[in-house]
């Protein structure tokens, strides 16, 4: 989509920096070394994100299944008791 701004490819971006901020700075890796593992954490850190998303996604369409099926069992108020007109 035009003119959106994803704000996840920069939280990507700043894990795999910030991975390869540490791992230079603590443990004297080569920056090439680091960046390399910077990838490998932010894509770790992706599936995770990916799988969460996709749980909660199942979760919303059993709601759905639910609150439909529940929908046939439900009494309509009448108007006068404040319902739908």
């Amino acid at each position: 989509m035009a003119g959106q701004i994803s704000l996840a490819q920069g939280a990507f971006a700043a894990t795999g920096a910030f991975t390869v901020f540490q791992l230079v700075d603590r443990y004297d890796l080569s920056v090439i070394a680091g960046a390399l593992l910077g990838g490998v954490v932010a894509a770790i850190v992706d599936i995770i994100r990916e799988g969460v998303e996709h749980m909660r996604d199942e979760e919303q369409r059993e709601d759905d299944e639910l609150n439909r099926g529940m929908a046939a069992y439900m009494h309509r108020v009448p108007s006068y008791m404040g319902g739908p007109r």
